[in-house]
This record gives structure tokens, C-alpha cells and sequence, in this order.
């Protein structure tokens, strides 16, 4: 069935009438590590970091930094926060691939500007890079709240009198020019742009969505999470560092899960074309996409037409590889 709009003017309200028994997130690490929550489960535990974050001192209109993998628990400590009527802000997480001076340099950084009561890691987090968090007298570094006791009862501030006016979040850009530039979003903007994205790829409950791109950027955050958030759709997910240590992996999960529409950056499609051995790519079955979308970076035509050379025999029409700006395209 068709979606013509998300008719909510916030993204509390949409989860708080989402189907509790439909599928949301599917977390692949590797082939003995996946994990899927139901959107029932995922407010459950949404609820809980809530808690958490209330018991800390957080409190609605506060700023929140998260710097978490990629994975279910940043995104339940992101609505967590939003639950609480709190301003969330994902920060990139470290990993190998980051310079560790210009990393350090925009943690510093961004964090002074965000001035935020509670800023959130996880047992991983190197100690070293602690000393590159800014937080005031009043603020605090903590853990994330992973486990709770079954069945207990998580009593939460009344934040149902939030309207669209309300900042949903603070979303930054990529940093590569300089210090990472942060944007508010109100839950109205947010809404706003998830409708015409419903609206120029014709989003159904019938849709599935796969990603690896990063929650901290806006096609990850957006699209990826807030989009099927919004309209009940379920999306599998990989962190960035999985996936370009197996790039083929994504061909595997949408052929696995039967995705619909997927959101990748230019460099990607190349990437797979020669990261991809010619004699496995039978093994991948992409009839199911509707629509593959070159986004976030500049669109070669050269790019695109090596990938669907390279696997339009996989079952993917050649309309299916779109391009856009800021996520949106319509199909034709």
C-alpha cells in the first residue's frame, strides 16, 4: 500500500503509532552477529536510555552529544534523547580510517560549540580522546544504558505537548573545510523533507531499506533512520567500517532481505564494480531494488555506468540507479 504523506507533525508521534510487532532494525556485524528489534522492542529500549539520561540530569531542551558506533543503542539513546524533549547530536564515532588530529581537532571542537549537559560514549571509547571533550561545570560524560531489568516500570516527563516548531535534533556537516558547521532541525523541518521524499519515491509498506551510511551525516540520519522511523519501514544497516572491509557484503544483504532502496555515495559504485570478483557477482540477486541512488557527493556518469555494466545482470533494471541532491529523486 502506498504512503502519500507521514501524517504527524513529529517523529514521537510517529513511533508512538508504529505497529509494536513490525520489524525496524536489522544490525549486520558479520555473519554470527546480527541483531533485529521490533519497533515495540526499539521503544522499549528507547525508553530506557530515556531513564537513564533523566536519572543524569537531562532534562527537555538540553543538548545531548552521542558519539557511539553505528548500531541499534546510538539509536535508541537518539530517541531517547528526543523522548525527553532533548536536542540530540551524533558525533562521528573514531576508527582507523579518521586522522587522529583532525578527529581530535572537531571533537574539541564541536563539542565547545554544543555546550551539551550530557555527553554519551561507550565502554570502547578510547580514554585518551576524553581529554578532547569540552563539557562545562554542569555537564557530564557517560556511559550508554544497554540493559535494563525486564519489566520495570519507566516512569517519563509528559513531553506530549512537543509541536513541529519543537528542535528535534542538531545535524552537522562533514568537516571538510573546516569545523564542522551544526544545523537545528525542527521535527516540522524534518517532517517536511520526509514527505517529499515519500512523495518522489512513492514509499510503501512494502518497502525495505538498506544502508551503511553513517547516522552523523544527513543521508544516514535522515533518510536511513528518520525515513523509515517515520513510515514503519524496516532497514537492514551496517556500520561504514564493515562495509569497506567487505564491500560485497551490501550486494548480500539486499539480495538476503530483498531491499527496495538503498542511498550511496559516488565512490561507492566503484568501489563495488572493482572490489566485486567478476565470477562472484552471479551469486547476487538485486530485482528487488526499485531504486539505487548516487547521492552526498559529486555524481560521475562514468561511475554509474561501470557498476551497471558490471551488474545488470544481476536482475536490476537499469532505471534503478537514480541520482539526487539531499536524497530526493523522483522515479519515473
Amino acid at each position: 500500500m502506498s504512503t502519500s504523506s507521514v501524517p504527524v507533525s513529529t517523529l514521537l508521534e510517529a513511533l508512538a503509532v508504529a505497529p509494536p510487532e513490525r520489524p525496524f532494525v536489522t544490525m549486520w556485524n558479520d555473519a554470527d552477529d546480527v541483531h533485529t528489534v521490533c519497533f515495540g522492542e526499539f521503544t522499549q529500549q528507547a525508553r530506557v536510555q530515556a531513564a537513564y539520561f533523566l536519572s543524569h540530569g537531562l532534562r527537555c531542551g538540553d543538548r545531548i552529544i552521542l558519539i557511539l558506533p553505528q548500531g541499534i543503542p546510538l539509536m535508541t539513546a537518539f530517541v531517547g534523547a528526543m523522548l525527553l524533549g532533548a536536542v540530540p547530536a551524533i558525533l562521528a564515532y573514531p576508527n582507523f580510517k579518521v586522522e587522529p588530529a583532525k578527529y581530535r581537532l572537531g571533537l574539541a571542537g564541536v563539542s565547545t560549540n554544543l555546550k551539551a549537559r550530557l555527553v554519551v560514549i561507550d565502554d570502547a571509547f578510547p580514554s585518551e580522546l576524553l581529554e578532547h571533550v569540552a563539557v562545562s561545570d554542569s555537564a557530564q560524560i557517560v556511559r550508554s544504558a544497554s540493559d535494563h531489568v525486564p519489566g520495570m516500570p519507566i516512569a517519563l516527563p509528559d513531553v506530549g505537548s512537543l509541536e513541529a516548531e519543537n528542535l528535534a535534533c542538531i545535524q552537522h556537516s562533514a568537516g571538510t573545510t573546516g569545523l564542522q558547521k551544526g544545523v537545528a532541525l525542527s521535527h516540522g523541518a524534518v517532517i517536511r523533507q520526509l514527505n517529499h521524499l515519500v512523495t518522489a519515491l512513492r514509499i510503501s509498506d512494502q518497502d525495505c531499506i538498506y544502508s551503511w551510511l553513517p547516522l552523523y551525516h544527513d543521508m544516514g540520519l535522515i533518510a536511513c533512520f528518520m525515513l523509515p522511523l517515520a513510515c514503519h519501514l524496516p532497514i537492514v544497516l551496517q556500520s561504514p567500517t564493515t562495509w569497506v572491509m567487505q564491500p560485497a557484503t551490501m550486494l548480500q544483504l539486499i539480495a538476503e532481505y530483498q531491499c527496495t532502496l538503498a542511498w550511496v555515495p559516488n565512490f561507492a559504485l566503484q568501489f563495488l564494480t572493482r572490489r566485486v570478483r567478476p565470477e562472484d557477482r552471479a551469486n547476487y540477486d538485486l530485482s528487488s531494488l526499485r531504486a539505487l541512488i548516487n547521492c552526498s557527493e559529486p555524481v560521475r556518469a562514468q561511475s554509474m555506468d561501470e557498476f551497471l555494466a558490471a551488474f545488470g545482470s544481476c536482475g536490476m533494471r537499469p532505471n534503478v540507479l537514480q541520482s539526487s541532491y539531499l536524497g530526493i529523486v523522483k522515479l519515473t
